[in-house]
């Protein structure tokens, strides 16, 4: 790997280029007030560009933007700012425009469907970033390999069951999210070109099929691709990408439903239409409950919008209730791979009012890309609809849906941020039948789609009275690439696994470091899940991990790794369960652990186990041990029966740092709270080998070893153990950026509002148009 650093002012520039790699071990030795520093960290691979602050408490933090925490702020600020100005500019210049005469109308276009489709399939390609043209998936997040995996062992499974995960239980995946994604995956496409083609036909289709509603309400090309714009390349579908939750992008069943439950509602509506309907109302389901549930809401929105009990057309769409009777009944009878959400962490999947704005820089390096960003212009278009669409365009009706849509999407409360409750919602009601429930935001599927159709109507009509709002489609599009930002922000995922393995069949047990999820939208034992089941899904041996799972820090794998480290710490012997349920080879990759710990953990396993096999590449470094029957071991004369004692602090108070005092023989030495982490750190000097207890109170915690060769002691709070090599990770800043979103939406709502007032005013005076 080449590395090149440079001093640029107060900063320093870093550029390595090397291969695409998990993550990079980077060293840095840095003084401040003449006090010397030295850090090891690893990072994860996410972006391109990393910046790091080293600060005066010893850590060095991964942060959005180069300068402190007081710079991250202020950018964190500049950028609400910055969105809400452009959001008021954009429905100001449509208020200015719909104020003027009518102007030279434009004249009609003829593009034929079939070429829309194929450019929306060539615009989904490149809108997806250069990892599309890669030999590495699309995305920033661990689902990603999830996802990945998922397709490369489709084909493996006993139906639904996969006795090579969660060894040697196995695990029945029958409660999958995605019938759809699992069934794609069973076509035997490689896994590699199926994830990047159900990327590029999942956008380019939902686009097209949400083109195709709007011209059957009245829209024209190229006016009628705002509806694929907004519903299909929207904030909420770039989190889906990043995340690497493609499957919610196979989304064409949503608008086709919609289409043809509208004709069923209307009068003269056909029987044929209403099975259309059904049908594609059981596709959404098996795309993904979400999906599903936003169908709910569309289906019983046009419903009540167009009396559809007037009628008894739509009653022939019951026809899907058995088959839905029976999904219902295998997704609850099934093991069900998604747990019942707390009200906090459904609060932190639902959408608010930061992230209608999209993600920031902050959000996109620590909170997984949340974003459920409109496309400005798209909206502004549909807010002056009272001005150009008559009450038969059905405007009103898609308008109600959609905010209920919106409402429902916010979850069970209303914030400001992440954090800033505000008031109740009524999916609270929901939350209560269905507490599996995490991710409201996937509700605003409704609200991007109804919005963008209307706004697709608008300026189909608006530009047969004023062809220079025309400019408003190319506006659109430019939205998508530096407002909403895709291309800008996904990076690559290696596919590549390490070999070392490659000529045995057995099961075994990979070890990654000891971890802390430190706050939400971090969590490294998912990301080590994720790698392991890339492994699997190349190598295809069993693993003990559930691939599937979303809570990773409770499972079996994780306590007999916390175990095993006890063990080397303690030098005793691995736990017996190890070789019990089957574990022949223990591999571990020493490319996620500190050089410190990369060389004690190293003597250990060799001094036990004997000279392991190892492999380095461009992308791993493993080395693999074969296990044997478990002996007793001695254990090492350096382990003295001397204690060092921690004892917590007894002022601890909800705005006091908690501290622990570590105190050996005269000696005390001080281990403080780590600023931005959740747990504490203290620099020891070199010690032959101590067992150390930590107490809380008069409670004894935690006992344990601590090797020679470590000279910092990592103490949890939460899991009470010495921790190996922690991925650094700095939690999301608090910005305080309540006041700032205020005054932004304080400026959207009085803009929207001046914009609305208008197109009514307008309305009465053109209101025969």
């Amino acid at each position: 790997m080449d590395v090149e650093v440079v001093q640029e002012g107060e900063h320093w520039n870093v550029t390595w280029e090397g291969p695409v790699v998990p993550v990079v071990n980077v060293e840095i030795e840095w003084s401040i007030a003449e006090e010397h520093f030295h850090r090891e960290v690893l990072l994860p691979i996410l972006k391109e560009t990393t910046y790091i602050y080293t600060h005066t408490d010893g850590y060095i933090h991964w942060l959005s933007s180069a300068g402190d925490f007081d710079d991250v702020k202020k950018a964190e600020s500049n950028w609400v700012i910055q969105r809400a100005v452009w959001i008021a500019l954009v429905w100001g210049v449509i208020g200015f425009c719909l104020r003027r005469e009518a102007q030279k109308g434009m004249p009609q276009l003829h593009i034929p469907m079939w070429a829309s489709l194929v450019m929306w399939v060539l615009f989904s390609a490149l809108i997806q970033g250069p990892a599309m043209f890669s030999e590495h998936i699309p995305g920033r997040f661990f689902d990603a390999l999830g996802s990945y995996w998922l397709l490369a062992r489709a084909g493996s499974f006993d139906g639904f069951f996969d006795p090579l995960s969660q060894w040697p239980d196995g695990v029945d995946y029958t409660a999958l999210d995605s019938y759809l994604f699992f069934g794609w995956g069973l076509l035997g496409i490689p896994p590699l070109w199926a994830y990047k083609l159900w990327m590029i036909l999942g956008s380019g289709l939902s686009a097209w099929a949400a083109q195709v509603w709007s011209e059957e309400l009245g829209a024209k090309a190229p006016w009628s691709w705002l509806a694929g714009l907004g519903f299909a390349f929207s904030g909420l579908m770039s989190k889906v990408v990043l995340e690497g939750h493609i499957y919610l992008l196979m989304l064409p069943w949503l608008p086709l439903c919609g289409l043809f439950w509208w004709r069923a509602n209307k009068r003269g509506g056909k029987i044929k239409d209403a099975l259309l309907a059904a049908l594609f109302f059981f596709l959404c389901l098996m795309t993904s409950a979400y999906v599903g549930l936003s169908c709910v809401l569309l289906i019983l929105g046009i419903w009540v919008g167009q009396r559809g009990w007037r009628r008894s057309t739509p009653l022939w769409a019951l026809s899907v209730f058995p088959l839905l009777l029976f999904y219902v009944y295998v997704f609850y009878e099934a093991p069900s791979q998604a747990q019942t959400r707390s009200l906090a962490s459904t609060v932190l999947g639902s959408n608010n009012l930061f992230a209608l704005l999209g993600a920031s820089p902050e959000i996109e390096r620590h909170g997984h890309a949340q974003s459920a960003a409109f496309l400005p212009s798209v909206l502004g278009l549909a807010l002056i609809a009272p001005a150009l669409l008559s009450r038969r365009s059905g405007n009103r009706v898609l308008w109600g849906t959609a905010l209920v849509s919106l409402v429902f999407s916010m979850g069970p409360v209303l914030t400001l941020g992440f954090q800033n409750s505000l008031m109740f919602l009524p999916f609270m009601w929901i939350r209560s039948i269905f507490p599996q429930l995490g991710f409201p935001v996937r509700l605003s599927m409704t609200f991007f789609l109804l919005s963008s159709i209307v706004a697709s109507l608008v300026l189909t009509k608006w530009v047969q009275k004023n062809r220079w709002t025309g400019l408003f489609l190319l506006v659109a599009f430019a939205e998508v690439l530096f407002w909403v930002k895709l291309p800008f922000q996904s990076s690559m995922q290696t596919t590549v696994s390490p070999l070392v393995s490659k000529n045995s069949k057995g099961a075994y047990f990979p070890l990654f470091p000891q971890s802390i999820s430190v706050a939400v939208g971090y969590d490294p034992e998912m990301s080590f899940a994720a790698q392991a089941c890339l492994f699997q899904a190349q190598e295809r041996r069993p693993t003990p991990l559930n691939c599937v799972s979303i809570d990773q820090s409770r499972a079996v794998y994780a306590r007999l790794k916390d175990e095993i480290f006890q063990a080397l710490h303690f030098d005793k012997d691995l736990p017996e369960e190890l070789y019990q349920m089957g574990y022949r080879e223990l591999i571990w990759y020493p490319l996620y652990f500190s050089k410190s710990d990369r060389e004690w953990i190293s003597q250990e396993l060799s001094r036990r186990f004997g000279s392991g096999r190892t492999v380095k590449d461009d992308v791993w470094w493993a080395e693999s041990f074969t296990l044997t029957p478990p002996k007793k071991t001695s254990i090492s004369a350096s382990t003295a029966p001397e204690y060092l004692n921690f004892y917590w602090n007894s002022r601890l108070a909800s705005n006091t740092q908690a501290q622990y005092v570590l105190e050996h023989a005269n000696k005390a030495y001080s281990l403080s709270k780590v600023q931005t982490m959740p747990f504490w750190r203290a620099q020891i000097p070199h010690v032959e080998g101590e067992v150390l207890s930590v107490f809380k109170g008069d409670h004894k915690v935690w006992s344990g070893y601590l090797n020679s060769n470590r000279t910092e002691l990592f103490v949890s709070e939460e899991k009470g153990v010495v921790v190996m090599s922690p991925l650094s990770n700095t939690p999301l800043i608090p910005s305080n950026l309540e006041q700032v979103l205020l005054w932004g939406w304080g400026l959207i709502f009085l803009a929207g509002g001046v914009l609305v007032f208008r197109a009514n005013t307008v309305q009465y005076e053109n209101r025969n148009i």
